[in-house]
């Protein structure tokens, strides 16, 4: 095949000939002959030298990787490619990577000479900037010509696929903390405390207490004494992501919605943790709401974990009332729901769809992004004032009506919105239950 760069020397030759036969000139005309034939013997030459590349001329191996990283670490990726042909040649083996994720360590790709039966490895280590699903490969081998006139090209198979998965500063869902562990009698006893109110009762010190539960007039120099608190019942919390394209405003990877769902992945650390309570996850813009109802266990939780890495903007509408009137019908028992969303709360009935909300034992938190904060100052700083202003006066006008009608709701970005969440989970923890 002839590259790009090849068409271009071919045509510029032709014109030269062509131009040379117009003047009559012979000189000019042998020339312009000379240099034709030598780009043309050149492309003939290289590809009855090289052998014509397939793909069933190679074995790719893959070794396995990780199917979840969290955002922001490395994930290994590491392939094998053995040649199989007659004839050897030289040639370029590159791994197909996403572009938003560069290569930390090792290469992505390499020019030698392939013999028959010769395997060659490439070992790398790409970062993963932020959540979302990434495809690594097919790998590719490549052979141009000296002059890089012409190529012949071989696309081998075999793809991997992973997630990079939100991160939070708490210990990942499903693992159970060293913590909540004490030995008695010989066994493991999980401990239902931590986020009680009541103290339950008073008892030794042992090493994996939080310090914050010494009971410090019943201690003593060589005996300390700490509480356990009884654990509130079971309560359910419930993730509502808006996912119009408003919710992708901000930089690659720090959009509002990248953040609302590292917020997200905070609160089910949290709620994982209270060993009792349950959490789910709807899109209304995509799904019906409800579609991952509250629950725990491992698999809820990966669940979870999967359908926050691939929260992605699309178009459609999403209407706070239709929404707390879907969650109303739908949620079998009193949640605490946290809604995400940038979206104007224009509908004229809200006010009642928040009531009835409420009849039904339910809690509302609203977090909306403060859009003007999630840029980088441009190169025009007019202009970016300009669109700050616009953004802080849609926000003004969104928080208004969101307060009109009782609703509360709570502004972040990408400084405040772990302390942000955390303060509400403080205080939906002092209320107790949503009823």
């Amino acid at each position: 095949m002839i590259t790009a760069r090849g068409w271009q020397v071919v045509g510029a030759a032709l014109a030269g000939f062509a131009l040379a036969l117009l003047t009559l000139n012979y000189i000019l005309i042998l020339v312009a002959l000379a240099i034709f034939v030598f780009l043309v013997s050149d492309l003939i030459g290289f590809h009855l030298t090289v052998p014509r590349l397939r793909a069933s001329m190679f074995e790719v191996e893959r070794a396995p990787a990780p199917r979840r990283i969290p955002a922001g670490y490395g994930i290994p990726i590491s392939v094998r490619v053995t040649y199989h042909g007659a004839r050897g040649f030289w040639g370029e083996l590159f791994d197909v990577v996403p572009s938003r994720c560069p290569a930390i360590d090792g290469r992505v790709s390499i020019v030698r000479w392939w013999a028959p039966g010769e395997s060659v490895d490439l070992s790398y280590v790409l970062s993963v900037p932020s959540r979302g699903e990434y495809k690594v490969g097919p790998a590719v081998i490549l052979a141009v010509g000296p002059l890089g006139l012409g190529y012949v090209r071989a696309v081998l198979p075999g793809e991997q696929t992973f997630l990079g998965v939100p991160t939070g500063p708490l210990r990942r869902p499903s693992v159970a903390s060293n913590a909540l562990h004490v030995r008695m009698r010989g066994s493991l006893h999980l401990r239902q405390r931590g986020y009680g109110t009541e103290v339950r009762s008073l008892r030794p010190y042992q090493g994996d207490d939080d310090i914050r539960h010494v009971a410090w007039r019943r201690s003593t120099p060589e005996q300390l004494i700490v509480r356990e608190y009884d654990q509130e019942g079971r309560q359910d919390f419930l993730l509502v992501y808006d996912t119009t394209p408003r919710m992708g405003a901000g930089e690659a990877g720090a959009t509002a919605l990248d953040i609302a769902a590292e917020v997200g992945w905070l609160l089910a650390g949290l709620v994982e943790r209270s060993g009792e309570d349950r959490l789910g996850v709807a899109t209304p813009v995509d799904d019906p709401p409800g579609a991952l109802p509250p629950g725990r266990g491992r698999l809820h939780y990966a669940a979870i974990e999967e359908r926050l890495a691939r929260l992605s903007t699309r178009e459609g509408s999403f209407d706070l009332a239709r929404v707390l009137s879907d969650l109303a019908a739908r949620l079998e028992s009193p949640a605490h729901v946290f809604v995400f969303s940038a979206t104007d709360p224009t509908a004229p009935g809200l006010a009642p769809a928040y009531r009835r909300f409420l009849q039904h034992g339910h809690r509302l938190s609203v977090f909306t992004p403060e859009i003007s904060r999630l840029f980088e100052p441009g190169p025009h700083p007019e202009a970016g004032r300009w669109a700050r202003r616009y953004e802080d006066g849609q926000l003004h006008d969104r928080l208004r009506r969101l307060r009109a009608g009782g609703i509360p709701v709570v502004v972040y970005d990408r400084r405040n919105a772990n302390t942000k969440l955390l303060n509400v989970y403080g205080r939906v923890r002092a209320w107790g239950r949503a009823t």
